[in-house]
């Protein structure tokens, strides 16, 4: 849409997010997310690809599942799609906490263990997150960062000024907890 907006970089987090996991010694290191066609999955897509890239991994677009949309049952669905491959993923970027808690549920009913057997990171570091268990390492998004820009970019509309910038991307960050396998040993 034109005008003003206020946006996460997406990119740059999921791009920390892939980094952070091959560092860890994976090499299938799969995606869950909701359709691919939605705007705001792109940037996440291209920063799993390209992080993977600088750490030299292959691309393999089998290990990209989507469900229909953000809910705990769609990443249920994306994750047994990928679990049913003859060589599953080691490690998972799930493009929300929403779809990790559908991740979590199957990867718990097929009696594999997190971060032992599959590595995850979300993305958006919603209240749920250091609560689940393992604790859910996550690309972060300061909502509240954006709120404020937002605001800002609102009032100077309303005045009558014109907004400059009119494109701000809020920098994302990885917070690290268990379910990477922080302390682990790296996969085989």
């Amino acid at each position: 849409m034109p005008g003003p907006a206020v946006l996460f970089d997406l990119e740059g987090g999921a791009v920390q997010a892939a980094r952070h996991i091959a560092q860890h010694g994976h090499h299938r290191i799969g995606a869950v997310m909701p359709p691919l066609s939605w705007t705001n999955v792109a940037p996440i897509l291209r920063g799993y690809r390209q992080g993977l890239a600088q750490d030299g991994l292959h691309l393999d677009d089998s290990l990209v599942a989507s469900g229909p949309d953000f809910s705990p049952a769609s990443g249920a669905l994306a994750c047994t799609r990928l679990l049913d491959r003859p060589q599953p993923p080691t490690a998972l970027l799930v493009a929300s906490e929403t779809l990790a808690i559908g991740v979590i549920r199957t990867l718990r009913e097929r009696g594999l263990s997190i971060p032992g057997d599959v590595a995850l990171v979300g993305f958006g570091d919603m209240e749920v997150a250091p609560v689940l268990d393992p604790a859910l390492t996550t690309v972060a998004l300061p909502a509240y960062d954006m709120g404020l820009q937002a605001m800002a970019m609102l009032r100077q509309r309303l005045v009558g000024k014109k907004v400059r910038p009119r494109l701000v991307t809020i920098d994302s960050h990885l917070v690290v907890r268990r379910s990477c396998g922080c302390g682990q040993e790296p996969a085989g």
